[in-house]
């Protein structure tokens, strides 16, 4: 007897019965086509940006790739440029010591240096001994 009386809250829910369950609003029954459909374009539209998003990082990367190339070939440049002005200051710098040294030899070599510069070391060597 107590089977017949129990139903399940389906066979309730067919009959029109009531079940324990709450009901939802009729008033959102309304409105569950509308909320599917702006449901599927938001999907629609997280897709379409997806794909776009992956298209561009492609795009992108391999634009970098080809920028990093160009950078490495211009650093490859500048390092030669710096290295041939380091050579050039150098002969600079040894022409400008050269020649001073034979600006000096020549001024040294002067009567007026090299009597008085003979003088004072022979002075030099008399105090000694």
């Amino acid at each position: 007897m107590d089977q017949e009386n129990k139903t399940t809250t389906e066979e309730k829910s067919q009959q029109g019965g009531r079940t324990p369950y709450i009901d939802l609003p009729t008033r959102f029954d309304r409105w569950e086509p509308l909320a599917e459909v702006i449901v599927t374009f938001a999907l629609a539209l997280a897709t379409v940006a997806t794909a776009w998003s992956g298209y561009q990082a492609a795009r992108w990367g391999g634009e970098q790739s080809s920028s990093y190339s160009q950078a490495g070939a211009m650093r490859t440049e500048s390092v030669r440029a710096s290295n041939q002005a380091g050579q050039l200051v150098q002969i600079d710098v040894g022409l400008f010591t050269n020649w001073i040294m034979h600006l000096l030899q020549r001024i040294l070599a002067y009567p007026i240096f090299t009597s008085s510069a003979s003088v004072r070391n022979s002075n030099l060597h008399s105090r000694r001994g």
